[in-house]
């Protein structure tokens, strides 16, 4: 397959626990301790992700985010396969509408990219707004639960060369410089960063505040090292992904 292809609080009316059925294709999503659904809260909301999927597949617009990621990948020079799929702050999907959208968003590039690699694509996720339900929608997707809150404090595979892409729509920029902070110049050529604009908050920043407390975010912008490609704005609704870029370090290195 080409690059270019195209692609298209939860009501607990009931608080006794129940055991899906067997015969069930989900019933593998519950080993979650002290889970407060039932199968119809599951359900319900996989209902609900999949409908956002073919939202955000309508008229082409989820290709036209994943081909502004693959014209990163061509400005870094690299392909597939990619190291790890992270995503940070996604909020808790079945009660953030918001969440909901950027999760199904999070679903369609993670199974593009599958699609392109032999390998199995690592995919993990943290935020402490996550509830069980949430827990079990993901693990459904094939997306790991990170046990312990990382505070974006993350090292990357620089000794592979592999690329880690992280998927951070608006998250605090604490996340983003600890991320930066936590990585090497040249471990940073081996970053994709789907989130807030640096330029951004960089020009809207008041006084020296972005200089002085998010120092790594600041020097890649000063120094010309960050590069940025706009992710497409949703017409349905374009706060979801409003001010959102996609980040990436090209080596300096002509070769």
């Amino acid at each position: 397959m080409s690059l270019s292809d195209e692609w298209t609080v939860v009501d607990r009316r009931s608080k006794r626990r129940v055991k899906v059925p067997s015969k069930c294709h989900l019933e593998n999503s519950l080993p979650i301790k002290d889970e407060s659904f039932v199968f119809s809260d599951l359900k319900r909301e996989f209902e609900k992700v999949e409908k956002a999927k073919c939202e955000l597949g309508a008229n082409g617009y989820s290709k036209s985010c994943f081909d502004a990621l693959v014209e990163a990948l061509r400005q870094l020079k690299k392909s597939f396969p990619i190291h790890e799929l992270i995503c940070y702050g996604l909020g808790s999907i079945s009660n953030s509408y918001t969440s909901r959208i950027q999760y199904a968003m999070l679903l369609l590039l993670k199974d593009k990219i599958q699609s392109l690699m032999v390998t199995p694509l690592s995919c993990h996720s943290y935020d402490p707004a996550f509830c069980n339900l949430d827990r079990a929608i993901m693990k459904e997707h094939g997306i790991e639960v990170i046990a312990s809150n990382e505070e974006g404090k993350r090292k990357v595979d620089d000794l592979t060369r592999k690329l880690s892409i992280f998927y951070m729509i608006h998250c605090d920029k604490l996340l983003y410089e600890n991320l930066l902070s936590h990585n090497s110049d040249e471990g940073h050529g081996q970053l994709v960063i789907i989130g807030n604009s640096f330029n951004s908050m960089v020009e809207r920043a008041i006084g020296n505040d972005v200089k002085n407390n998010f120092k790594r975010i600041h020097d890649a912008v000063d120094s010309l090292k960050v590069k940025e490609i706009t992710f497409p704005l949703w017409s349905r609704d374009s706060t979801v992904f409003n001010d959102t870029c996609i980040h990436y370090f090209p080596s300096n290195d002509p070769s």
